[in-house]
């Protein structure tokens, strides 16, 4: 993936109900990678926009494509004993109000195109919002696949359903459409179980994401 300036990316599914771009040679990396977000339905359009001889002089080669037999929000599930951050005082459930902030920090993140774990912006010392994201050793990032992490920001289910009820064992209606494209491995240990990740791209500052930590 390596697109002249004036040439555009987008991928969208057939109903157009998810449009994802324009990808601009702003996304353009070292490795050459660009890893976009899971859409939904049976076939997918990828579009490219610009001048022919622009174009021309794109590279672009789709080497992989993961397809899903069912809808892949089932296979990013919370289990039904947990508390859906929807909920508030007004459901009983108080104690998530004092922490809406450090909520929108959390992400959720597929790498290699599979859904694989949760994990958080977090700040650092010099507390200029560099976008670092800390996750756990165990799900498996490195050097080598760090780039194919795609962070999902507010992946949460839009309406509260109580714990250990029918409906919150069951997919919701969580959305994908604000995300964060590669990455870069920059520590991790074994023996803490952390890893901590670079995301290429600065935080769109629409999202009021919040860096947990200092």
């Amino acid at each position: 993936f390596r697109l002249e300036k004036g040439v555009s990316l987008y991928i969208y599914n057939k109903s157009k109900s998810e449009i994802f771009g324009p990808f601009t040679e702003k996304d353009n990396d070292d490795h050459l990678q660009l890893w976009t977000p899971m859409v939904s339905g049976d076939e997918i359009v990828i579009e490219v926009q610009g001048a022919p001889d622009a174009i021309a002089k794109s590279q672009l080669l789709i080497s992989s494509i993961n397809h899903d037999f069912v809808d892949v929000k089932a296979k990013m599930l919370s289990g039904s004993c947990n508390i859906d951050v929807a909920c508030g005082e007004a459901d009983g459930f108080g104690i998530v109000d004092n922490y809406r902030d450090i909520i929108s920090s959390v992400g959720a993140y597929t790498l290699n195109g599979v859904n694989q774990c949760s994990g958080m912006l977090i700040n650092n010392t010099a507390m200029d919002c560099k976008p670092y994201f800390i996750t756990a050793n165990h799900c498996n990032i490195s050097e080598s696949n760090a780039s194919s992490v795609v962070v999902y920001w507010n992946y949460e289910n839009q309406t509260c359903r109580q714990p250990n009820s029918i409906e919150s064992g069951f997919p919701g209606n969580v959305m994908r459409e604000q995300f964060n494209s590669v990455s870069v491995l920059r520590a991790n240990s074994v023996n803490s179980d952390f890893a901590l990740i670079e995301l290429d791209d600065p935080i769109d500052q629409t999202l009021n994401l919040y860096f947990s930590g200092w």
